[in-house]
């Protein structure tokens, strides 16, 4: 868990260093965007409708208890398997 936790949070947060040489001086950013992680993300759709169509799908409630920081966690594989590890645990890491 730590060592994909800590992962998640290098490519979310790690700055590049501009005194390496090319490529090596921007990986941190081009692996961002190779992950898309700072793209907008809609949500799933609960219930949308008109006259002619409709939409609606159900939210599962671990995604209803997840703080905007887990939501972060689910842009990257280390984080996807951090969360798959926490919530195996339960209640006591905050997650259920």
């Amino acid at each position: 868990m730590v060592y994909n936790l800590g992962g998640d949070n290098l490519v979310n947060f790690a700055q590049d260093n501009p005194a390496l040489a090319p490529p090596n001086n921007t990986y941190f950013t081009d692996l961002r965007a190779k992950l898309k992680i700072n793209n907008f993300v809609a949500g799933v759709v609960e219930n949308a409708s008109d006259q002619g169509t409709a939409m609606s799908a159900l939210v599962p409630d671990f995604f209803k208890q997840l703080s905007l920081s887990n939501l972060q966690n689910l842009k990257t594989p280390w984080g996807l398997t951090y969360l798959s590890f926490a919530q195996r645990q339960g209640t006591l890491w905050g997650i259920s």
